[in-house]
């Protein structure tokens, strides 16, 4: 059975979507972080009640939690990584390996695409057509 390429587009679009899942629970470990501190520091100036040691303990304990959810996600984003830079390497077209890592592991905008591609001199004056033409070609010739 054959793939299609957008179902190779969607496999490889993974790749930032995991990422930005990164991202998004490093934003909220530095929420949480910010407000332990400012917790911190309202504990430290006033009388200590039961409620403030049990709320800070809580948001220990989540810090925790997400470092250890991060650091799971990072390893199989890494490995993700690993394996799709292995099928690009595959590829027989250094243009056509180059965009798809800028399109799906840098996540560069097409038009950032044909800047890259004409300061490298790859294509002249790189339009958008003829790097989604490429593009076109790189997901037909990638095997996934």
């Amino acid at each position: 059975q054959s793939v299609t390429n957008q179902e190779k587009k969607a496999y490889l679009m993974r790749y930032r979507t995991a990422d930005d899942e990164i991202n998004d629970l490093l934003r909220e470990k530095e929420r949480i972080m910010a407000r332990l501190t400012k917790m911190t520091s309202a504990v430290s100036n006033m009388p200590h009640g039961p409620q403030q040691p049990d709320k800070l303990t809580d948001g220990v304990a989540a810090i925790i939690e997400l470092d250890a959810k991060i650091d799971r996600k990072v390893d199989a984003l890494l490995d993700f990584r690993q394996e799709i830079e292995t099928k690009i390497a595959e590829l027989k077209d250094a243009r056509m390996e180059r965009i798809l890592k800028m399109r799906y592991l840098y996540g560069y905008s097409w038009n950032r695409i044909c800047v890259e591609m004409a300061a490298l001199q790859t294509c002249y004056g790189a339009s958008e057509r003829w790097v989604y033409l490429l593009h076109g070609k790189a997901l037909s010739a990638i095997d996934l």
